[in-house]
């Protein structure tokens, strides 16, 4: 719960009791009633807005009377981290992907029946596979499809700071801060690309840190060029979002291959990046 003081322009944020979290839920609480003999009978689904507009986004699906009996209820909360269309897509998506590999799985089609007795199993690699397949779908096939048509005129770049970097750096004498290295870093991925001869005539970029001073310190550098910075910009630019995929399956090609350079520490190959990879 948030309270605005017009006064001075100051935000104070007020924490709820129980009670009162509670009655604020239900406002916007929906039930539904099944009146099915098997399955799920009731449900209740709740979706509270922590921004404006919302980002993120819920799917429901029944498919009843199953070969394998039984109705198959599919519930999805879907992140937007990415941008409402990167929820809305995956609300439409996601679950029939899941629903055609269980479908395989309930066969015994290749790779399942060695679990056909593993129920368990069966239902969680039928899950992992589905997600996995979407993932190759949105990241792989479709990126390639449109590079492959327009050769051309699109191209990608990044470039990579290393967990050793951020700490040295942070940790020196004269601290250099996270936002500062975040925005030398665009800075230097700019100066990359103008050096290679593109004619570079606008910029999108999602801010880190206030926006007005960070499009203020490029438009100084880079005079000439048409310079857009806004918070959520990767939910409201395209080519924003495609940055975003390109930074993301960096990060996770690097994480799948990554040794730590302590050797001492022994670590297994389960660990995450800050966000779900």
């Amino acid at each position: 719960k948030q309270s605005i003081d017009n006064s001075n322009n100051q935000h104070h944020k007020i924490i709820l009791s129980p009670l009162e979290a509670t009655l604020k839920l239900r406002e916007n609480q929906l039930s539904f009633l099944l009146q099915r003999n098997n399955g799920v009978y009731r449900y209740d689904t709740n979706q509270l807005a922590s921004n404006n507009p919302i980002e993120d986004t819920k799917y429901e699906l029944i498919v009843p009377s199953s070969k394998n009996g039984g109705d198959r209820l599919f519930f999805g909360v879907f992140d937007g981290h990415a941008g409402w269309n990167t929820s809305q897509l995956l609300s439409k998506k996601l679950i029939p992907y899941v629903r055609e590999q269980l479908d395989k799985a309930y066969d015994g089609y290749g790779e399942y029946s060695k679990l056909i007795s593993n129920k368990e199993g069966l239902i969680s690699k039928a899950i992992q596979n589905g997600f996995t397949e979407l993932d190759e779908e949105i990241v792989f096939h479709s990126i390639d499809r449109l590079i492959q048509s327009h050769q051309e005129n699109i191209a990608w770049s990044v470039r990579v700071l290393s967990p050793q970097d951020i700490s040295w750096n942070m940790l020196k004498m004269n601290k250099y801060n996270l936002n500062a290295q975040a925005h030398d870093t665009t800075i230097e991925l700019i100066r990359q690309v103008l050096t290679q001869g593109v004619n570079v005539t606008e910029i999108y970029i999602d801010t880190v840190g206030p926006p007005e001073s960070y499009k203020a310190k490029l438009s100084n550098i880079f005079p000439g060029i048409d310079i857009i910075v806004e918070k959520k910009a990767d939910s409201k630019y395209p080519i924003v979002s495609a940055a975003s995929i390109c930074a993301k399956v960096t990060r996770d090609q690097i994480l799948k291959h990554w040794t730590f350079v302590e050797k001492e520490l022994k670590s297994s190959k389960i660990f995450g990046s800050g966000y779900p990879s």
